[in-house]
Formats: structure tokens, sequence, C-alpha cells
């Protein structure tokens, strides 16, 4: 029984040893081919320096053109671009699969052309350390070299959507600086006309401040751009102020009040000015600063006088006007009347040894005629202040005195005209 069952089960074990050794030699043969791509890409990418590639459209650009320029007073000047080249660098494939563009410098070098006309320069490559140039598509660039110009150009200004209401206008621009400084081929700088600034007031109805660009223009408004001219090209400020402008009339006060509208006509010519100011300037609560005048100076009945007006500060009055002339006429309700005084007085005397030389004192007075007709000189006295005097002063002065009426029904009444008092401090 136990042979019989050996014999039995031994074909069935030899029929499992063939697949087991299939499957070994395809795992064998996977891990040769990995080894080889493996050991492919090593040589391909470490080991192999011959690996080249082609970079294309590699600018050309031009060095010396500040010594051309200096020693020659020459400038390369080319109506079509220099142009590119195309490129082509070897060395290990790393090295040149992670090589950039721009890190392919080109050059000409124009210092070394001493004369005008067209020249072919040199184009040198060149390329990282590891690696180098096999080839490039052009070994020369043709260059038109001609005398080179020096030109001041003055900025000036290029209003865009400027939209404002009646009452506002703009000013002039003001810029940081006012010209700049333009060097290169003599047919380029001698078409320039101007440097244009652009001021876009779009949505703008106040004054405008801001940093611009400019650019030139020749004398038909066409925009000039060269890769060839030389010059600052800082943007510049701008400060371009927006003003309103309204009319007031000129008022006219007087520093008592005793001279109105109601016992005299006051005229002004011109009666009402044009002021011009900045928004921040017109928001003043004065624009216009009135004319005060001194009733108690005027001593007639008719007064004229020229006065200089006065704005606020950064307000302009228009049209020239600088002053106006004020007449004032006084109603014949208003009479003089002329008395002596001697009541001649001193405040603020305490401690001090004083004369008043003057006995008394001849005194103008003006106003209705029912009020001046009751008033006597002894309702009539004078005050002089001696308040800024020691008892260590010692002198001579003449001080102005202030003419007190204290009289009944007498509200409208005022001295008019200038008095003077002789005192003597010991």
């Amino acid at each position: 029984m136990n042979q019989k069952s050996k014999a039995s089960m031994a074909p069935a074990e030899t029929e499992e040893m063939p697949v087991k050794r299939k499957t070994y030699n395809w795992v064998v043969k996977l891990l040769c081919v990995f080894a080889a791509v493996v050991l492919w890409l090593y040589v391909m990418i470490v080991v192999s320096p011959q690996y080249q590639e082609v970079f294309y459209d590699v600018s050309v650009n031009l060095v010396g053109v500040e010594e051309l320029f200096s020693k020659h007073t020459l400038s390369v000047y080319n109506r079509n671009d220099i142009g590119t080249i195309d490129v082509t660098v070897a060395g290990k494939r790393s090295q040149v699969l992670g090589l950039h563009i721009d890190e392919i410098i080109a050059t000409a070098d124009v210092s070394t052309i001493s004369s005008s006309g067209t020249v072919n320069v040199n184009i040198n490559v060149e390329v990282p350390s590891g690696l180098t140039v096999v080839e490039k598509s052009k070994a020369k660039v043709s260059l038109d070299v001609e005398e080179a110009v020096t030109k001041m150009i003055r900025l000036s200004e290029k209003v865009e959507h400027l939209e404002l209401e009646a009452d506002y206008e703009r000013g002039p621009a003001e810029f940081s600086f006012d010209s700049v400084q333009v060097s290169g081929p003599k047919r380029i700088v001698e078409g320039i006309t101007k440097a244009e600034v652009a001021l876009d007031f779009t949505g703008i109805t106040t004054s405008l401040e801001r940093t611009c660009e400019f650019y030139f223009v020749d004398e038909l408004n066409n925009r000039i751009s060269s890769r060839y001219l030389r010059y600052d090209n800082t943007p510049v400020d701008v400060y371009v102020p927006i003003y309103k402008t309204v009319t007031v009339p000129v008022e006219v006060l007087f520093t008592h009040g005793y001279i109105n509208e109601s016992n005299a006509s006051v005229t002004v010519t011109p009666a009402e000015v044009t002021l011009k100011g900045e928004e921040a300037a017109m928001r003043a609560e004065e624009l216009l600063s009135p004319i005060i005048l001194d009733e108690k100076k005027i001593t007639a009945n008719s007064y004229g006088k020229t006065v200089t007006l006065q704005p606020a500060e950064g307000i302009t009055i228009q049209d020239g006007i600088t002053s106006v002339q004020v007449q004032v006429d006084i109603d014949d309700s208003i009479q003089y009347m002329m008395l002596t005084i001697t009541d001649i007085e001193a405040t603020g005397a305490s401690g001090i040894r004083y004369e008043i030389e003057d006995e008394e004192l001849q005194v103008t007075l003006r106003g209705p005629l029912e009020q001046l007709s009751g008033i006597r000189p002894s309702d009539v006295y004078a005050l002089v202040d001696l308040s800024g005097y020691s008892s260590d002063s010692k002198a001579r002065v003449t001080k102005t005195p202030t003419i007190v009426i204290d009289a009944e029904d007498a509200a409208d009444v005022y001295e008019v005209g200038e008095y003077a008092v002789q005192v003597q401090i010991n």
C-alpha cells in the first residue's frame, strides 16, 4: 500500500518543477534589462561628453558702445534689427540639457571701430565652463556706423481725457526736470523735436500728482524709439494744478461801526473780483479779506481811497486786479461839531510823577444833528494811558488820548481826526 502510494505521487512532483524554472528565468531577464537601461542612461548622461544641442535665436548684444562714442563720436545705426544667431553647444548631456538660452552670451564689440560706414564685426559667443561652442549660424554682424550728436530735448505735456466743469481750469504742468540730454546717431537725434509726457486725466477732477514716463516724438508727433539712443530714462515727477474760479463781491467794513448803509453811501470799483485757486485753498473760510476803514480818520463827508486787496493764501485775483477804489459819501444827516475840552486825565499812572502840558484840546465830533445838539464840553474828556512807565522813568512823551463822550442819547456820536497830548514824566 505504501509503495503504491509513493509510485502514484511521483509524476505530480515532476510536473511542478518546469513552472518554477520558467518563472525564475523571466525575473532574471527583467533584471538584466533594467541593469542595461540604467547603464545606458549613466553613459549617456554622465560619461559621454559628446552630446550636442542647437540653441536657436540667441540675441546678439553690442558692447563697446560707450567707448565708440567717447573716443570717436560715433554711433551704431541699423535700420533693421541686428537679429539673432543659432548656436550649437557640446558637452556632457546633463550639463547641456540643463543649459538655459540666457546663459549663452553673444556679443559684437564695436569699440575698435574708428570711422563711419558699414562695418562687419565678429560675433563672440561665451558659454558656461565645461561646455564648448561647436558652431554658430553667423560669424559676423553687419553694422551701420555714423556720426553721433548730442541734443537737449525739452519736456512737454500731452493731456488726455481732461473733462472739467465750467468753473474749473487746469494750470501748466510742473516737471521735476525740464529737459533731457539725448545722444545717438545724427539722423535719429536731429529728428527729435520734443519729449512728451502723457497725462491721462480719466476720472480726475482735482490737481494731478504722479510719476510718468516720457517718450520722444518728431515734428509730426510720431514716436521715435531706437536702441541706439543714449539718455537717462529716469521717470519724471509731474504736478498739474486744477483751479477753481469764483466771483465774489469786495466787502467794506468800518472799524467802529458808526458808518453804515443807513447814513452813508459806499461804492467800490470794481465791485466784485474773480478769484482762482486749487480746491484745498478755495475751501478757506474767507477767500478775500474785507476792506476795513477807520471812520474816525475820515474827516470829510466825501472820502476816496485806493486799497490793495488781500486774497487768502494760495488764491489769486484774476484779470490783473490788485487793488480797488473805495468811495465813501456821508449823508447830510450826519453833522460836525467842534468844541474845546479841558478835562484831560491820565490812567495807569500809579507811583509816577507826571505833568500834562496841554491844558485844553480842540475836538471835532461827528454824528446825527439831534444827538450833537445835546452834548456840552463837560460831557467830553480825554484819557492818556501812562501804564507803560515806572517811577524811574524820565521823559517828555507825546501820547494819543482816548476821547470819551459821556452824554445821554449820544450813542452815534464819535470823534474824528487825530489828537496828541504832551506829557512830562519826572
